[in-house]
């Protein structure tokens, strides 16, 4: 038997038989690579050949404390320490022993080679076993590493770092520095996933302010590959232009919306419009009829800071400032800008009729003004103690303009006869002859009656209708014959001149008279206009003719 040192070492016995290390002629299967691993699987072996030998013992009587228990109580000892010779040596020896044994026991040569074999093929699946079980950790080793460094790449591209630089080294080793570097990744991803987060809160909030009026996130941009968003350094760049952008055009909208509660507070007070709110101890609160709309009109009070002031019960459209907070702020969505845009509409148009309505009656009460001899100071301060549009000047208005037409009734003969004069007038200037005046306006002549309050079935309004229709008629016709009748008063101012030449020619005396001595520049004058009358007169008939 050969004899087992400590470290693995063994002595070559004094038969001469080959060191232990060596490729026993037996096991030509079982190579020296392959010896480490038989080191874990001893004892299996060990507890299968004291089996082995138990069988064999008790099939030919042998007891239990044979050479083959020795050997498995050695290798039971030596299982914390053995190596490859010393499992080289055991696997020998046991072989060696177990062919003794069967030798001792007589047994057919057959069962010794089925025990050999089937001690082969258990030492031989052992290490295949233990072989494929270090091949599935090495596997799963690199597994781990793969995926800490897909991991690490992704991270990488979400982040824009980069990877540490892992030497090489032991799988093992290896997954641990993985394993730190990404989390080391990791971290700075959460920091700059949470400024992104950041960023993306302020754009939604603001856009919620707003009916997202500040256009669409770009999602697109900090969405990556895989499970991870962009939360680099250039994404987080981009986010905050945007949330720039929509922070300008939140301050464009929050100006237009003031300026339309501004205008909207204008309208009320220039309109006397009371606002659709109730009014309790200086203090505005939804009124129970229209409850949207009086919220609405209390938000746009609350936002500018304003009351109605109603200290003598009635709304004269002034406002007082009010130190109530409001309980939610009036946002520039599109709803409120639509809402206050709607009221500023039909404010407008309100104050727009009162205007057109005014206008009206201002047309009609200067025609009144001035047909009835009002000055023009009583006018100017008419107009200026009922300025505005309330319903109050409208009213004012309406109510002057049925005086002025009281005052009219009560005076339309002298409308009449004034306008006839300005009728008369104009037929001299066109040189319309009597029968031409009596024939064209018959109601010329017609009799008025001495009082309009006597004469009732007397058309008064008719009769002054067609007298001013006929004066605007003939002051239309004298602008448009304007030239021509210049034309003709110089034609009859030369022709006058001519008659009263004529006339002086035929006055003797007038050479003669005492009288004349004291004028000596008569005679030049006289011949001065001869002359003058001579040239002129057939040029003005040649363009009266024209």
């Amino acid at each position: 038997m050969r004899a087992v040192v400590a470290g693995g070492a063994s002595t070559r016995p004094t038969g001469g038989s080959p060191c232990p290390t060596a490729t026993h002629p037996t096991w030509p299967w079982l190579g020296r690579r392959a010896a480490g691993g038989l080191a874990r699987a001893t004892r299996h072996h060990v507890i299968h050949a004291r089996r082995v030998g138990h069988v064999l013992c008790h099939q030919h009587g042998v007891g239990d404390r044979g050479p083959l228990h020795q050997h498995a109580t050695i290798g039971s000892g030596l299982r914390g320490a053995m190596d490859a010779s010393t499992l080289s040596a055991l696997i020998d020896a046991s072989s060696q022993e177990l062919a003794a044994l069967h030798a001792r026991l007589g047994c057919a040569p057959d069962a010794l080679e089925r025990a050999m074999a089937a001690l082969k093929t258990c030492i031989h699946d052992a290490i295949r076993a233990h072989v494929a079980e270090a091949e599935a950790d090495v596997a799963r080793a690199q597994e781990s590493c793969a995926a800490h460094e897909e991991a690490i790449a992704q991270l990488c591209a979400a982040t824009g770092g980069e990877p540490a630089l892992v030497p090489e080294m032991p799988l093992l080793a290896r997954c641990e520095a993985l394993v730190a570097d990404r989390a080391r990744l990791e971290r700075t991803y959460t920091a700059q996933a949470e400024q992104c987060d950041l960023v993306l809160s302020q754009v939604r909030t603001l856009n919620a302010c707003m009916s997202a009026a500040g256009g669409s996130c770009p999602e697109a941009e900090v969405a990556a590959s895989g499970s991870l968003r962009d939360v680099t350094p250039a994404a987080l760049s981009r986010l905050e232009a945007h949330l720039q952008h929509v922070q300008q055009v939140y301050t464009e909208r929050k100006m237009q919306m003031e300026a339309q509660l501004s205008e909207v507070l204008q309208l009320w007070a220039e309109t006397h419009t009371m606002p659709h709110v109730a009014m309790h101890a200086g203090r505005a609160s939804v009124a129970a009829e229209r409850v949207d709309e009086s919220r609405f009109h209390l938000a746009i009070l609350q936002y500018t800071q304003q009351v109605p002031d109603m200290a003598d019960g009635v709304f004269r459209g002034e406002f007082l400032m009010s130190d109530d907070a409001p309980a939610e702020l009036l946002q520039p969505t599109n709803d409120v800008l639509q809402r206050c845009a709607t009221l500023i509409d039909t404010l407008a148009r309100e104050k727009t009729q009162r205007e057109s309505q005014i206008q009206t009656y201002y047309d009609e009460l200067c025609e009144l003004w001035v047909r009835l001899g009002a000055t023009d100071e009583e006018m100017d301060a008419f107009v200026l103690e009922h300025r505005g549009s309330t319903l109050d000047v409208v009213e004012a208005y309406r109510a002057e303009l049925e005086r002025m037409r009281e005052l009219k009734a009560s005076n339309m003969g002298s409308f009449i006869r004034s306008t006839r004069e300005a009728i008369w007038e104009l037929w001299d200037r066109l040189y319309v002859s009597e029968d031409e005046r009596q024939s064209t306006f018959p109601a010329f002549f017609v009799e008025l009656p001495e009082h309009a309050a006597d004469a009732a079935p007397f058309d008064w309004d008719h009769v002054l209708e067609q007298h001013e229709q006929m004066c605007a008629e003939l002051a239309a016709a004298h602008e448009q014959r304007l030239p021509l009748l210049d034309l003709m008063e110089r034609y009859r101012a030369i022709c006058d001149d001519e008659r009263a030449l004529n006339e002086s020619a035929h006055d003797a005396a007038r050479l003669l008279g005492r009288g004349n001595r004291g004028d000596p520049g008569r005679l030049l004058r006289e011949e001065k206009m001869r002359k003058r009358v001579k040239a002129q007169k057939p040029r003005v008939r040649a363009l009266y003719a024209c």
